[in-house]
């Protein structure tokens, strides 16, 4: 589905985390009623998924993946500081 400008639209949005221990629960995003999101919506989504991310893994980096045209993953990478390794819990003193 298009809109007039042309643009591609999407009625849900999928976004999946994984750390090296576990998978988080999925996220699904669905348009309001009589909306859609374009890919402007969808990198606005994505910002707000990697402060989530960044505000309670610290201690982790992630990757983003796009899997399909509204499907992303972010993949988590423990942070190495001086060969400790941290837990997502710990405060990394930044």
């Amino acid at each position: 589905m298009k809109n007039a400008k042309g643009e591609k639209l999407f009625k849900v949005i999928y976004v999946k985390a994984e750390l090296p221990d576990r998978i988080l629960p999925f996220k699904k995003f669905r348009a309001e009623a009589g909306r859609l999101y374009t890919e402007e919506g969808i990198d606005q989504i994505l910002m707000e998924v990697t402060d989530w991310l960044d505000t309670y893994y610290p201690a982790f980096e992630f990757r983003m993946v796009q899997i399909a045209e509204n499907r992303f993953k972010f993949i988590g990478q423990e942070k190495h500081e001086s060969g400790i390794h941290s837990t997502p819990t710990e405060p990394t003193g930044n």
